[in-house]
């Protein structure tokens, strides 16, 4: 056999061999692959929770009353809401109520319509459009400092002739303070939970990679009786009915805080 017959075999066989070597090594990582092997520069975690709940009395309550009217002139309609709500803002206000913390959330007018169908045996038409009047309609938010007044603002409002009463929403003004003391504590929970569960699987605690903060508790509002009436209605009934002062128990707001950490474990 020739030199340069022996070369090409021996380089065949080399490349051969190289092959085969490259399957191994590709055919290794495939099944390490398979059964998740973790690469030594790569990290586990562990997550933790931690919650706490603050209960405080609230300090402050908001209710809202609006009014309505429907008259053939603008006017007339506008005039019927005005005085109303400018009768309920001046009882209101006897009751030391600030001006600042009487505010409108809403003033809306807007045109009604009627329709002349014309109906026959075979059935009816849309006919013209007729102009009948104008609605209007105002809604109040008040704001009170002074709990023991709430009563007396709702009676004050209905008796004024208001309707669409919402509230009382009792809250408190200085809320944030209480939600960072129920968040240090749900943290402080968190971590105390991280410690014993490191040591429990064995492992050291690294940095924190995630942190989520989620979690807050309101208060469910009062719903006035008759908080639907028409406003023509409720003045009827303001002349006719003894003044209301209906018993509001005020209760405690919860404060809520959850949070969640991921920790890196080693």
């Amino acid at each position: 056999m020739d030199q340069t017959l022996q070369k090409t075999i021996k380089n065949a066989v080399g490349a051969f061999t190289l092959v085969l070597l490259l399957v191994g090594v590709f055919m290794v990582i495939k099944i390490a692959d398979g059964f998740n092997v973790i690469d030594e520069n790569s990290y586990n975690t562990i997550t933790v929770e931690g919650d706490h709940e603050v209960f405080a009395a609230p300090d402050i309550a908001t209710i809202s009353f609006g009014a309505r009217s429907e008259e053939k002139e603008l006017t007339d309609a506008q005039a019927n809401v005005e005085k109303t709500i400018s009768a309920a803002i001046t009882a209101i206000k006897t009751l030391g109520v600030d001006e600042k913390d009487i505010k409108t959330t809403y003033y809306n007018s807007f045109p009604v319509y009627k329709y002349n169908d014309k109906c026959t045996d075979y059935g009816c038409q849309s006919g013209e459009r007729v102009l009948t009047g104008y609605e209007v309609s105002q809604n109040v938010s008040i704001t009170i400092r002074d709990l023991d007044k709430v009563s007396g603002v709702l009676a004050a409002a209905g008796n004024a002739g208001a309707s669409d009463m919402n509230g009382p929403s009792f809250d408190i003004e200085n809320r944030d303070e209480l939600m960072q003391e129920a968040r240090k504590e749900a943290i402080k929970e968190a971590k105390e939970k991280a410690k014993v569960l490191a040591n429990e699987l064995d492992v050291n605690l690294g940095k924190i990679v995630s942190y989520y903060d989620g979690g807050n508790g309101y208060p469910m509002p009062y719903m006035a009786k008759g908080g639907d009436m028409d406003a023509s209605y409720a003045r009827e009934e303001a002349q006719t009915a003894p003044a209301f002062d209906p018993t509001i128990p005020e209760g405690q707001n919860r404060i809520y805080s959850s949070v969640s950490i991921v920790y890196k474990i080693r």
